[in-house]
Formats: structure tokens, C-alpha cells, sequence
């Protein structure tokens, strides 16, 4: 009988050590979400930086492609120009003696070098002196 008087007294130990015990577990589980929720606002900011990373470097890319372009355009009307350049000397070394004796001189190598590589001969040239 004594056993039946303090099972009130242990039914309510027993919910206290419920009570206590989810209560811990309670505050792990918003410790644990906090940690969840700092996590996810840093890697928003990570893919918001890598988002504006990724625009510079797309414009950047589409810059450098218009510079190319232009490049491209600059280097044909050059060759365009060298052609046409030869094609004048050919025809005024036909029509004008003195045009012929100059387009038949050899070019010196150091000259045609210089023409080929300029940085080569600017290199040669430095270490000469």
C-alpha cells in the first residue's frame, strides 16, 4: 500500500525528467537550426558574390571578344594594305627604271630580321650596347 502512495510522487518525477530532458533537446534542436540558418545566409552571400563574379567575367569576356573583333579587322586591312603596297611597287618597277633597280636590291638580313621580328633585333640591339 505505501508502494501505491508515492506512485503519484513518481509519475510526476518521471514527467519532470521528461520535461527536463526535452527541454535540453529543445535547445539543441534551436541551436542546431541557428546553425542552419547562419549557414544558408553565408552561402547566399558566397553565391551572390560568385553571381557578380560571374557578370564581370561575362562582360569581360564579351569586351575582349569586341576586341578581338577589332583586332581582326585592324590585321586584315594591314595585310589588305601590304598587298596592295606590292602590288604598287611591282607595277611602278615595270614603268620606272629606277624602281626596278631599287626593287632588285637585296635586303640586308639584319633588315628582313628586323622586319619579321622586331624584337629581335630590339633585343640584339640592347645587348650590343
Amino acid at each position: 500500500m505505501t508502494y501505491l502512495k508515492l506512485a503519484p510522487y513518481a509519475v510526476i518525477a518521471l514527467l519532470l525528467i521528461g520535461v527536463v530532458y526535452f527541454r535540453g533537446e529543445m535547445m539543441h534542436s534551436d541551436d542546431a537550426r541557428d546553425a542552419a540558418r547562419s549557414e544558408a545566409d553565408s552561402l547566399r552571400t558566397v553565391n551572390e558574390q560568385n553571381a557578380k563574379a560571374i557578370e564581370r567575367q561575362a562582360a569581360a569576356a564579351s569586351a575582349n571578344a569586341s576586341i578581338m573583333a577589332d583586332l581582326q579587322t585592324d590585321l586584315a586591312a594591314i595585310r589588305d594594305r601590304g598587298v596592295t603596297t606590292r602590288t604598287i611597287i611591282q607595277k611602278a618597277a615595270v614603268n620606272d627604271p629606277q624602281v626596278k633597280s631599287w626593287a632588285e636590291t637585296p635586303v640586308p638580313p639584319a633588315v628582313r630580321d628586323a622586319l619579321r621580328r622586331p624584337d629581335s633585333v630590339r633585343g640584339a640591339s640592347e645587348a650590343g650596347h
